[in-house]
């Protein structure tokens, strides 16, 4: 199931998957903001995509799910 998350940082596509530690995956335009993006519902490991055409890149939850701390991953140019 999809649910859109309106923020008045940006609206947000989530993908919820059943999963115990509650692993998400969602996408943006522009770099996930530490603390924010996802609180209260993405945590560890869940991935964020930035949808920015020109500097598009995947980022990962290495935080809580109440304070998610969003790492690039890898080397992405």
């Amino acid at each position: 199931m999809a649910v859109t998350i309106r923020t008045k940082f940006a609206n947000y596509i989530v993908k919820r998957l059943t999963l115990p530690n509650q692993v998400v995956h969602m996408s943006g335009v522009g770099a996930p903001t530490n603390a924010v993006t996802g609180a209260g519902f993405a945590g560890p490991g869940s991935l964020y995509s930035d949808a920015t055409t020109t500097t598009a890149k995947l980022y990962i939850n290495t935080n809580t799910m109440a304070s998610p701390t969003w790492v690039s991953v890898g080397t992405q140019t």
